[in-house]
């Protein structure tokens, strides 16, 4: 019997880890209220609920729908370069491994029934569903109808979310009173579209990802382009349909390995008996890896101790970066008291000099990982320069693309219209070549010739580059 796949035998732990991890205000269930700390200016990438009693950060689709209908902005721009970074770097992998809403279904779909199937009757057209709910209830609902005060309400969020009541308003009403009071249709309306997907979830596979969540449906968009993908190797694959039997969404894997509709469960992965079926990360990992000399030929290294310590010194730096990112860089864009000194331009400013900062801290804890697994080999040493230059080209750009918008933003030297001028090419230049870069890649891995991490990091860069630039034009050429 083939071996699984490891994340995909564990799956279910990680997504367990994952929901206990962003919902880890044990507080709030105690006391039925609401964490509003400093984490919760912060999205994470599944659909969590902001309401839940233990949640510690946002719900991105939440997040999104609140700026949308919001007086003071035209565009959320950290949110959309938040969802983008995800959707560019992983795809659906959110899906199957970070939102707490699936693994619930997951879970249901186990429980036996005398029904099993995978897809409800006309999932051909129901399918695009999702894209109705994205775009009439997230975004132009929420857009369009204002109360007096000229303020949108979050319709997806109040009057179809299901994760949102079962996370959220079943426990705040059962732990408190007033919210038991204020009962009223709206509640009741939530409750039984709740309880209609939890039915379904029984007999059929994950139906609110399939046909409901507006989140998936972005997120699925960036399957065909993102840096984690599967592929087929055509020279192995027999189209024998096993990879489609284990999918429970039902996709022909062998044909569309990256279709919209793949959540990146990796069961096709453990279920194809020949092993042609992979991910790009996996291809990579082991092409680095091969770049190490086996153990019994490895060049011996004539100082681990000063090795080891470079990789403990490597990992150390790199978590310090992120933490340091997190607490001056990102939380100081939500600090109302750099209200007069940096205007709406701050946030994409500060979101993206904070990016930059957190991939050359990751970058310096994989390598600091690596450097220590090989430390009795010379060669680790050489691979690790490697990793830390490339790391130290990302700082540099972001340096780069910081400091002049630092001076024209605070400073306000520069008029509205230079700005634009400066932003635009990106946007026009950005997107071309995105998608041919990710053309060349599947090229590339179709050819078996995948390419390393240096050129995954080009693409993720260019992808994050063409998304902020694409949001600071777009909020100066807005009227206000």
């Amino acid at each position: 019997m083939k071996k699984r796949y490891f994340f995909e035998k564990y799956r279910h732990w990680i997504q367990a880890f994952w929901f206990a991890f962003t919902n880890g205000y044990a507080r709030g269930y105690l006391t039925g209220k609401i964490y509003t700390g400093n984490t919760k200016i912060l999205c994470v990438p599944g659909l969590n609920c902001y309401s839940c009693p233990g949640a510690l950060g946002a719900c991105p689709i939440g997040a999104l729908q609140a700026i949308i209908g919001s007086p003071a902005y035209r565009i959320s721009l950290y949110v959309f370069g938040f969802i983008s970074l995800f959707g560019v770097l992983l795809g659906r992998v959110v899906c199957g491994f970070l939102c707490p809403f699936g693994l619930v279904q997951d879970l249901l779909y186990k429980i036996p029934f005398k029904i099993k199937e995978k897809n409800l009757p006309g999932h051909k057209w129901l399918k695009h569903f999702r894209y109705v709910i994205l775009v009439v209830f997230v975004v132009l609902l929420t857009s369009l109808i204002h109360d007096v005060t000229g303020t949108g309400s979050p319709w997806y969020c109040e009057w179809i979310c299901p994760s949102g009541t079962l996370l959220a308003g079943i426990p705040l009403i059962a732990m408190s009173p007033d919210f038991q009071a204020a009962l009223g249709f709206q509640f009741f309306w939530k409750l039984s579209i709740l309880i209609i997907i939890l039915l379904l979830s029984v007999a059929y596979y994950r139906p609110f990802c399939k046909y409901v969540c507006p989140l998936g449906a972005i997120y699925g968009l960036f399957n065909p382009v993102s840096t984690y993908r599967l592929v087929v190797d055509p020279e192995k694959c027999v189209k024998c349909g096993m990879c489609q039997k284990a999918c429970g969404m039902n996709i022909k894997t062998f044909e569309t390995p990256n279709s919209t509709e793949c959540i990146r469960c990796l069961k096709c992965v453990s279920a194809c008996p020949t092993g042609a079926i992979d991910t790009t990360w996996n291809i990579s990992r082991q092409k680095f890896e091969a770049r190490f000399l086996p153990e019994a030929e490895a060049r011996e290294n004539n100082d681990v101790l000063k090795t080891t310590l470079l990789a403990v010194v490597a990992v150390v730096g790199g978590v310090g970066t992120i933490v340091t990112s997190l607490r001056t860089g990102m939380f100081k864009v939500f600090n109302m008291n750099l209200a007069g000194v940096l205007p709406d331009a701050s946030v994409p400013v500060y979101s993206w000099i904070t990016l930059c900062k957190t991939l050359a801290a990751f970058l310096l804890i994989v390598g600091g990982v690596i450097l220590f697994k090989h430390r009795k080999d010379a060669n680790a040493v050489t691979l690790f320069r490697e990793r830390s230059g490339l790391a130290a080209i990302i700082i540099l750009i972001g340096i780069i693309i910081y400091v002049p918008c630092f001076i024209a933003f605070a400073l306000q030297l520069l008029s509205i219209s230079f700005e634009a001028v400066i932003y635009t090419p990106f946007t026009v230049l950005g997107f071309p070549l995105l998608f041919w870069l990710a053309a060349a890649t599947e090229k590339k891995v179709v050819n078996g010739k995948a390419s390393d991490i240096g050129w995954w990091i080009l693409f993720v860069l260019v992808a994050i580059l063409t998304i902020y630039s694409f949001g600071i034009a777009v909020i100066f050429l807005i009227p206000r």
